[in-house]
């Protein structure tokens, strides 16, 4: 419960719940390079401050200048931009999810050309 004041000054209570505010997310696939460009850095930072192992964030880094550099970053077609932030999301929860898995997670420092064909197409 939280205090909320009222007009006449008076205090009442209400459920935290309701005082709560709305988080909006927007999956990788759909964010724009500039949103994108801004939120790597926050991932980056945070899995810093989390303490992760510094070759898995070095790794995510080189991936993200390897994606920022690619010739589909800088066509003139939005497909192939799109189709870099759709390949990139798709990787990087893969990637996540195959650290703690028995095989560990491949080096997604390298763009996987084929995959990234198939994801434009």
């Amino acid at each position: 419960m939280l205090p909320v004041t009222d007009s006449s000054g008076g205090i009442s209570w209400i459920p935290a719940t309701a005082k709560r505010t709305t988080i909006s997310f927007i999956p990788d696939k759909d964010l724009t390079w500039e949103q994108f460009s801004i939120s790597m850095l926050h991932l980056l930072k945070a899995m810093n401050s989390a303490k992760w192992v510094t070759q898995c964030i070095s790794m995510l880094a080189t991936f993200y200048v390897a994606l920022l550099n690619h010739l589909y970053c800088l066509s003139a077609l939005e497909s192939e931009k799109k189709c870099l932030l759709v390949y990139q999301a798709e990787q990087r929860i893969a990637w996540h999810q195959a650290i703690d898995s028995p095989e560990g997670a491949w080096d997604i420092s390298i763009i996987e050309l084929t995959l990234l064909r198939e994801t434009h197409e």
